[in-house]
Protein backbone atom coordinates (compact mmCIF):
# COMPACT_ATOMS: atom_id res chain seq x y z
CA UNK A 1 0.00 0.00 0.00
CA UNK A 2 2.82 2.88 0.05
CA UNK A 3 5.12 3.48 -2.91
CA UNK A 4 3.98 3.42 -6.59
CA UNK A 5 5.55 0.28 -7.30
CA UNK A 6 3.09 -2.88 -7.86
CA UNK A 7 3.10 -6.64 -6.87
CA UNK A 8 4.33 -7.91 -10.53
CA UNK A 9 2.10 -10.52 -12.47
CA UNK A 10 4.39 -13.70 -12.25
CA UNK A 11 4.58 -13.86 -16.40
CA UNK A 12 6.18 -10.64 -16.69
CA UNK A 13 8.67 -11.69 -13.75
CA UNK A 14 9.36 -15.01 -16.03
CA UNK A 15 9.86 -12.90 -18.94
CA UNK A 16 12.31 -11.04 -17.43
CA UNK A 17 14.11 -13.99 -16.18
CA UNK A 18 13.93 -15.07 -19.96
CA UNK A 19 15.27 -11.53 -20.87
CA UNK A 20 17.87 -11.89 -18.74
CA UNK A 21 18.77 -15.12 -19.88
CA UNK A 22 18.78 -14.19 -23.68
CA UNK A 23 21.26 -10.86 -22.70
CA UNK A 24 20.16 -9.42 -25.98
CA UNK A 25 20.59 -5.44 -26.06
CA UNK A 26 17.44 -3.72 -27.73
CA UNK A 27 18.69 -0.70 -28.80
CA UNK A 28 20.19 -1.65 -32.06
CA UNK A 29 18.35 -4.21 -34.16
CA UNK A 30 20.63 -6.59 -35.07
CA UNK A 31 21.69 -7.21 -31.14
CA UNK A 32 17.89 -8.38 -30.52
CA UNK A 33 15.40 -8.09 -33.62
CA UNK A 34 12.42 -9.74 -31.83
CA UNK A 35 12.91 -7.00 -29.07
CA UNK A 36 13.11 -4.42 -31.37
CA UNK A 37 9.75 -6.04 -33.24
CA UNK A 38 8.24 -5.93 -29.68
CA UNK A 39 8.86 -2.76 -28.99
CA UNK A 40 8.11 -0.46 -31.99
CA UNK A 41 4.26 -2.57 -31.47
CA UNK A 42 3.93 -2.43 -28.00
CA UNK A 43 4.58 1.57 -28.26
CA UNK A 44 2.43 1.71 -31.24
CA UNK A 45 -0.38 -0.17 -29.04
CA UNK A 46 -0.22 2.29 -26.34
CA UNK A 47 0.11 5.72 -28.99
CA UNK A 48 -3.53 4.03 -30.16
CA UNK A 49 -4.92 3.85 -26.80
CA UNK A 50 -4.09 7.07 -25.89
CA UNK A 51 -6.04 8.16 -29.47
CA UNK A 52 -2.67 9.17 -31.03
CA UNK A 53 -2.86 8.56 -34.83
CA UNK A 54 -1.04 5.80 -36.86
CA UNK A 55 1.88 8.07 -37.31
CA UNK A 56 2.68 7.77 -33.33
CA UNK A 57 5.83 6.44 -32.33
CA UNK A 58 8.59 6.44 -29.70
CA UNK A 59 10.53 4.04 -27.91
CA UNK A 60 10.43 2.11 -24.54
CA UNK A 61 12.92 2.73 -21.72
CA UNK A 62 14.22 2.77 -18.01
CA UNK A 63 11.69 4.54 -15.69
CA UNK A 64 9.58 7.81 -15.79
CA UNK A 65 12.34 10.15 -14.63
CA UNK A 66 14.45 9.43 -17.93
CA UNK A 67 10.89 9.30 -20.10
CA UNK A 68 9.99 12.30 -18.89
CA UNK A 69 13.95 14.08 -19.29
CA UNK A 70 13.61 12.23 -22.95
CA UNK A 71 10.36 13.98 -24.19
CA UNK A 72 11.62 17.17 -22.59
CA UNK A 73 15.08 17.24 -24.81
CA UNK A 74 12.51 16.53 -27.88
CA UNK A 75 10.27 19.55 -26.98
CA UNK A 76 13.52 21.83 -26.74
CA UNK A 77 14.58 20.22 -30.02
CA UNK A 78 11.08 21.22 -31.56
CA UNK A 79 10.05 24.36 -29.88
CA UNK A 80 13.42 26.28 -29.00
CA UNK A 81 13.88 28.03 -32.09
CA UNK A 82 17.32 26.91 -32.86
CA UNK A 83 19.72 24.15 -32.78
CA UNK A 84 20.58 23.48 -28.96
CA UNK A 85 21.88 20.19 -29.67
CA UNK A 86 24.19 21.27 -32.05
CA UNK A 87 25.03 25.11 -30.80
CA UNK A 88 24.29 24.89 -27.11
CA UNK A 89 22.14 26.91 -25.20
CA UNK A 90 24.24 29.97 -25.50
CA UNK A 91 23.03 30.31 -29.05
CA UNK A 92 19.65 30.86 -28.16
CA UNK A 93 17.36 32.79 -25.16
CA UNK A 94 16.97 30.92 -21.60
CA UNK A 95 14.23 28.28 -21.90
CA UNK A 96 11.62 26.97 -20.00
CA UNK A 97 8.24 25.07 -19.81
CA UNK A 98 5.44 25.47 -17.27
CA UNK A 99 4.37 22.75 -14.97
CA UNK A 100 2.65 22.49 -11.73
CA UNK A 101 3.37 22.72 -8.30
CA UNK A 102 2.44 19.35 -7.98
CA UNK A 103 5.04 17.82 -10.93
CA UNK A 104 7.25 15.30 -9.76
CA UNK A 105 10.17 16.45 -8.84
CA UNK A 106 11.96 14.62 -12.15
CA UNK A 107 10.93 17.29 -14.19
CA UNK A 108 12.89 20.02 -12.03
CA UNK A 109 15.74 17.94 -12.22
CA UNK A 110 15.72 17.72 -16.04
CA UNK A 111 15.09 21.55 -16.80
CA UNK A 112 18.36 21.71 -14.29
CA UNK A 113 20.49 18.89 -16.43
CA UNK A 114 19.61 20.77 -19.59
CA UNK A 115 21.44 23.77 -17.97
CA UNK A 116 18.43 26.13 -17.78
CA UNK A 117 18.95 26.89 -14.17
CA UNK A 118 15.80 27.32 -11.36
CA UNK A 119 13.34 29.40 -13.60
CA UNK A 120 13.84 26.88 -16.19
CA UNK A 121 10.48 25.12 -14.79
CA UNK A 122 7.69 27.87 -13.94
CA UNK A 123 5.48 26.47 -11.08
CA UNK A 124 1.77 26.89 -11.70
CA UNK A 125 -0.30 27.33 -8.55
CA UNK A 126 -2.95 24.23 -8.53
CA UNK A 127 -6.67 24.37 -7.25
CA UNK A 128 -8.54 22.77 -3.89
CA UNK A 129 -8.19 19.21 -5.80
CA UNK A 130 -4.31 19.17 -6.95
CA UNK A 131 -4.94 20.55 -10.01
CA UNK A 132 -2.79 22.41 -12.29
CA UNK A 133 -4.84 26.14 -12.58
CA UNK A 134 -5.36 26.35 -16.79
CA UNK A 135 -6.76 30.17 -16.17
CA UNK A 136 -2.79 30.89 -14.86
CA UNK A 137 -1.25 29.73 -17.78
CA UNK A 138 -1.40 32.85 -20.05
CA UNK A 139 -0.22 35.20 -17.47
CA UNK A 140 2.85 32.59 -16.45
CA UNK A 141 3.88 32.84 -19.58
CA UNK A 142 3.40 36.40 -20.12
CA UNK A 143 5.61 37.14 -17.39
CA UNK A 144 8.45 34.48 -18.19
CA UNK A 145 8.63 36.21 -21.94
CA UNK A 146 8.55 39.76 -20.15
CA UNK A 147 12.13 38.97 -18.42
CA UNK A 148 13.42 37.06 -21.47
CA UNK A 149 12.47 33.47 -21.04
CA UNK A 150 11.31 31.60 -24.19
CA UNK A 151 8.54 29.24 -23.01
CA UNK A 152 8.56 25.63 -24.92
CA UNK A 153 5.87 24.08 -23.61
CA UNK A 154 3.36 22.84 -20.82
CA UNK A 155 4.04 19.42 -18.57
CA UNK A 156 0.64 17.90 -17.40
CA UNK A 157 0.41 15.40 -15.12
CA UNK A 158 -1.80 12.51 -15.34
CA UNK A 159 -1.55 11.53 -12.22
CA UNK A 160 0.13 13.20 -9.82
CA UNK A 161 2.15 11.44 -7.55
CA UNK A 162 1.52 12.88 -4.20
CA UNK A 163 -2.48 13.42 -4.77
CA UNK A 164 -3.29 10.88 -8.34
CA UNK A 165 -4.86 14.32 -9.81
CA UNK A 166 -4.87 14.68 -13.41
CA UNK A 167 -4.63 18.11 -14.67
CA UNK A 168 -7.32 19.58 -16.98
CA UNK A 169 -5.44 18.22 -19.85
CA UNK A 170 -8.12 19.87 -22.50
CA UNK A 171 -7.83 23.37 -21.17
CA UNK A 172 -4.00 22.96 -21.19
CA UNK A 173 -3.56 21.49 -25.02
CA UNK A 174 -6.19 24.27 -25.93
CA UNK A 175 -3.99 26.67 -24.27
CA UNK A 176 -0.42 24.83 -26.12
CA UNK A 177 -2.16 24.99 -29.26
CA UNK A 178 -3.36 28.70 -29.22
CA UNK A 179 0.74 29.74 -28.25
CA UNK A 180 2.36 26.92 -30.42
CA UNK A 181 3.93 25.09 -27.29
CA UNK A 182 5.04 21.44 -26.90
CA UNK A 183 2.12 19.89 -24.60
CA UNK A 184 3.88 17.04 -22.58
CA UNK A 185 2.02 14.32 -20.26
CA UNK A 186 3.65 12.82 -17.33
CA UNK A 187 1.31 9.85 -17.35
CA UNK A 188 3.82 7.86 -15.62
CA UNK A 189 1.15 6.36 -13.20
CA UNK A 190 -1.98 7.35 -14.65
CA UNK A 191 -1.53 6.77 -18.16
CA UNK A 192 -2.79 3.16 -18.27
CA UNK A 193 -6.11 4.38 -17.36
CA UNK A 194 -6.29 4.55 -20.71
CA UNK A 195 -6.68 1.08 -21.13
CA UNK A 196 -10.08 0.84 -19.36
CA UNK A 197 -13.15 2.19 -21.55
CA UNK A 198 -14.55 3.05 -18.32
CA UNK A 199 -12.19 5.42 -17.24
CA UNK A 200 -10.57 6.37 -20.53
CA UNK A 201 -12.62 9.70 -20.17
CA UNK A 202 -10.49 10.80 -17.31
CA UNK A 203 -8.07 11.32 -19.54
CA UNK A 204 -10.03 13.21 -22.22
CA UNK A 205 -7.60 15.50 -23.80
CA UNK A 206 -4.31 13.39 -23.96
CA UNK A 207 -4.47 12.66 -27.31
CA UNK A 208 -3.79 16.18 -28.26
CA UNK A 209 -0.89 15.97 -26.57
CA UNK A 210 2.79 15.93 -28.53
CA UNK A 211 4.27 13.08 -26.41
CA UNK A 212 3.35 10.79 -23.24
CA UNK A 213 5.43 8.87 -20.65
CA UNK A 214 3.38 5.68 -19.49
CA UNK A 215 4.68 3.20 -17.08
CA UNK A 216 3.48 -0.27 -16.76
CA UNK A 217 5.33 -1.27 -14.40
CA UNK A 218 2.93 1.24 -12.23
CA UNK A 219 -0.89 0.54 -12.99
CA UNK A 220 -0.36 -2.74 -15.52
CA UNK A 221 1.80 -5.35 -12.90
CA UNK A 222 4.56 -5.27 -14.54
CA UNK A 223 8.52 -5.51 -12.85
CA UNK A 224 9.94 -2.55 -12.81
CA UNK A 225 11.56 -0.66 -15.24
CA UNK A 226 9.20 -0.67 -18.25
CA UNK A 227 8.26 3.28 -19.68
CA UNK A 228 6.84 4.36 -22.61
CA UNK A 229 7.84 7.61 -24.22
CA UNK A 230 5.33 7.95 -27.04
CA UNK A 231 5.03 10.85 -29.64
CA UNK A 232 2.46 12.16 -31.43
CA UNK A 233 4.33 12.57 -34.28
CA UNK A 234 7.18 10.06 -34.38
CA UNK A 235 9.65 12.07 -36.37
CA UNK A 236 9.61 13.96 -33.29
CA UNK A 237 11.46 10.74 -31.31
CA UNK A 238 14.27 11.70 -33.76
CA UNK A 239 15.42 14.99 -32.24
CA UNK A 240 15.97 14.00 -28.25
CA UNK A 241 19.21 12.72 -29.34
CA UNK A 242 20.40 13.77 -32.98
CA UNK A 243 24.04 12.57 -33.24
CA UNK A 244 25.76 10.12 -34.89
CA UNK A 245 27.25 6.85 -34.16
CA UNK A 246 28.68 5.30 -36.99
CA UNK A 247 29.49 1.95 -35.65
CA UNK A 248 26.30 1.14 -34.61
CA UNK A 249 23.73 3.15 -36.84
CA UNK A 250 25.59 3.98 -40.11
CA UNK A 251 25.53 7.51 -39.89
CA UNK A 252 22.06 7.82 -42.20
CA UNK A 253 19.66 9.98 -41.58
CA UNK A 254 18.17 8.41 -38.20
CA UNK A 255 14.39 8.04 -40.04
CA UNK A 256 16.31 5.52 -42.35
CA UNK A 257 17.07 3.66 -39.17
CA UNK A 258 13.94 3.20 -37.46
CA UNK A 259 14.50 -0.17 -36.52
CA UNK A 260 17.02 1.21 -33.96
CA UNK A 261 15.63 2.59 -31.11
CA UNK A 262 18.80 3.57 -29.26
CA UNK A 263 18.90 6.59 -31.56
CA UNK A 264 15.89 7.63 -29.42
CA UNK A 265 16.69 7.08 -26.06
CA UNK A 266 19.44 7.42 -23.64
CA UNK A 267 20.67 3.35 -23.54
CA UNK A 268 22.70 2.05 -25.63
CA UNK A 269 22.35 -1.30 -23.85
CA UNK A 270 18.97 -1.76 -23.07
CA UNK A 271 17.32 -4.56 -21.46
CA UNK A 272 14.26 -6.46 -23.56
CA UNK A 273 12.13 -4.44 -21.46
CA UNK A 274 9.20 -4.73 -24.05
CA UNK A 275 8.71 -9.02 -23.33
CA UNK A 276 7.45 -8.71 -20.39
CA UNK A 277 4.26 -7.06 -21.38
CA UNK A 278 3.74 -7.90 -24.70
CA UNK A 279 3.97 -11.64 -23.73
CA UNK A 280 1.63 -10.71 -20.81
CA UNK A 281 -0.92 -9.42 -23.23
CA UNK A 282 -0.83 -12.06 -25.33
CA UNK A 283 -1.34 -14.33 -22.50
CA UNK A 284 -3.77 -12.65 -20.22
CA UNK A 285 -5.56 -9.98 -23.26
CA UNK A 286 -6.25 -6.55 -22.98
CA UNK A 287 -9.33 -7.24 -20.75
CA UNK A 288 -7.35 -8.75 -17.92
CA UNK A 289 -5.94 -5.26 -17.31
CA UNK A 290 -8.65 -3.09 -18.14
CA UNK A 291 -10.17 -4.99 -15.39
CA UNK A 292 -7.53 -4.47 -12.76
CA UNK A 293 -6.95 -0.96 -13.67
CA UNK A 294 -11.00 -0.94 -12.75
CA UNK A 295 -10.87 -2.97 -9.36
CA UNK A 296 -7.73 -0.46 -8.38
CA UNK A 297 -9.73 2.49 -8.87
CA UNK A 298 -12.74 1.24 -7.14
CA UNK A 299 -10.90 -0.18 -4.58
CA UNK A 300 -9.50 3.51 -3.77
CA UNK A 301 -13.13 4.77 -3.76
CA UNK A 302 -14.01 2.45 -1.09
CA UNK A 303 -11.34 3.33 1.13
CA UNK A 304 -11.81 6.66 0.67
CA UNK A 305 -15.53 6.19 1.77
CA UNK A 306 -14.44 4.23 4.68
CA UNK A 307 -12.38 7.45 5.99
CA UNK A 308 -14.98 9.54 5.39
CA UNK A 309 -17.84 7.26 7.26
CA UNK A 310 -14.87 6.10 9.86
CA UNK A 311 -15.52 10.01 11.40
CA UNK A 312 -11.81 9.94 12.93
CA UNK A 313 -9.54 10.52 9.70
CA UNK A 314 -10.00 13.24 7.06
CA UNK A 315 -9.32 12.89 3.28
CA UNK A 316 -7.35 15.05 1.81
CA UNK A 317 -9.30 15.31 -1.47
CA UNK A 318 -11.47 12.43 -3.86
CA UNK A 319 -8.91 9.88 -5.16
CA UNK A 320 -8.80 10.46 -8.97
CA UNK A 321 -6.56 7.64 -9.49
CA UNK A 322 -6.12 4.90 -6.80
CA UNK A 323 -4.10 7.40 -4.59
CA UNK A 324 -5.47 8.22 -1.39
CA UNK A 325 -4.30 10.49 1.16
CA UNK A 326 -5.56 10.95 4.62
CA UNK A 327 -4.74 12.24 8.21
CA UNK A 328 -5.46 10.63 11.68
CA UNK A 329 -7.96 13.35 13.46
CA UNK A 330 -9.45 11.00 16.68
CA UNK A 331 -12.41 12.47 17.86
CA UNK A 332 -12.39 15.35 15.54
CA UNK A 333 -8.90 17.12 17.07
CA UNK A 334 -6.38 17.77 14.49
CA UNK A 335 -3.28 15.80 15.39
CA UNK A 336 0.16 17.73 14.92
CA UNK A 337 2.16 17.24 11.15
CA UNK A 338 5.11 16.07 13.79
CA UNK A 339 2.37 13.31 14.63
CA UNK A 340 1.14 12.00 11.64
CA UNK A 341 4.35 11.58 10.86
CA UNK A 342 5.23 9.81 14.12
CA UNK A 343 2.37 7.35 12.98
CA UNK A 344 3.58 6.33 10.13
CA UNK A 345 7.06 5.40 11.15
CA UNK A 346 5.59 3.09 14.16
CA UNK A 347 3.09 1.51 11.88
CA UNK A 348 5.85 0.47 9.80
CA UNK A 349 8.10 -0.60 12.80
CA UNK A 350 5.38 -2.95 13.84
CA UNK A 351 5.45 -5.23 10.58
CA UNK A 352 1.94 -5.52 9.44
CA UNK A 353 1.27 -1.90 7.03
CA UNK A 354 3.34 -0.53 5.08
CA UNK A 355 1.99 2.79 3.98
CA UNK A 356 3.74 6.16 3.69
CA UNK A 357 3.43 10.19 3.79
CA UNK A 358 3.07 13.34 1.86
CA UNK A 359 3.08 17.32 2.37
CA UNK A 360 0.04 18.54 1.05
CA UNK A 361 -0.21 22.85 1.04
CA UNK A 362 -2.40 21.80 4.74
CA UNK A 363 -0.05 19.92 6.25
CA UNK A 364 1.28 16.08 6.01
CA UNK A 365 -0.64 13.63 5.56
CA UNK A 366 -0.61 9.83 5.14
CA UNK A 367 -0.83 8.16 1.98
CA UNK A 368 -2.02 4.83 0.58
CA UNK A 369 -1.50 3.95 -3.46
CA UNK A 370 -3.70 0.91 -4.17
CA UNK A 371 -1.79 -1.30 -6.37
CA UNK A 372 -1.60 -4.71 -5.49
CA UNK A 373 -4.79 -6.82 -6.39
CA UNK A 374 -4.61 -9.12 -3.36
CA UNK A 375 -5.12 -6.10 -0.74
CA UNK A 376 -8.92 -6.19 0.43
CA UNK A 377 -11.59 -4.07 1.48
CA UNK A 378 -10.98 -6.03 4.79
CA UNK A 379 -7.09 -5.15 4.86
CA UNK A 380 -7.91 -1.70 4.71
CA UNK A 381 -10.46 -1.66 7.49
CA UNK A 382 -7.62 -3.37 9.89
CA UNK A 383 -4.98 -0.68 9.08
CA UNK A 384 -7.61 2.26 10.23
CA UNK A 385 -7.41 -0.05 13.58
CA UNK A 386 -4.05 -0.53 13.25
CA UNK A 387 -3.74 3.27 12.68
CA UNK A 388 -5.86 3.62 16.07
CA UNK A 389 -4.02 1.15 17.96
CA UNK A 390 -0.77 3.25 17.50
CA UNK A 391 -1.91 7.02 17.59
CA UNK A 392 -3.71 6.17 20.88
CA UNK A 393 -0.42 5.93 22.28
CA UNK A 394 0.31 9.07 21.41
CA UNK A 395 -1.95 11.48 22.47
CA UNK A 396 -2.67 14.67 20.58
Amino acid sequence: MGHQVTSPLPDGVLADALSALLNNGSSVYEMGPAATAMEINLVRWMGGLLGFPPTCGGALTSGGSLGNFTALLAARQARAGFDCWKLGQQAGPPLAVLCSDQTHYCVQRAVRMMGWGDDGAVSIPTDSRYKMRADLLKSALAQSRHVGRRVIGVVASASSTSTGAIDPLEEIAEFCGRHDLWFHVDGAHGASLAISEKHRCRLKGIERADSVVWDPHKLMLMPALITGIIYRDANHAYGAFAQEASYLFGGADPRDEWFNTGIRTLECTKLIMGFKLYSSLRIHGEGMFASYVEAMLERATQFAALLRQAGDFRVAVEPECNIVCFRYEPRGHQMSDAKQAEIRERVIRRGGFYLVKTRLRDGVYLRTTLLNPLVTLEDLKALLEEIRTVGATLGR
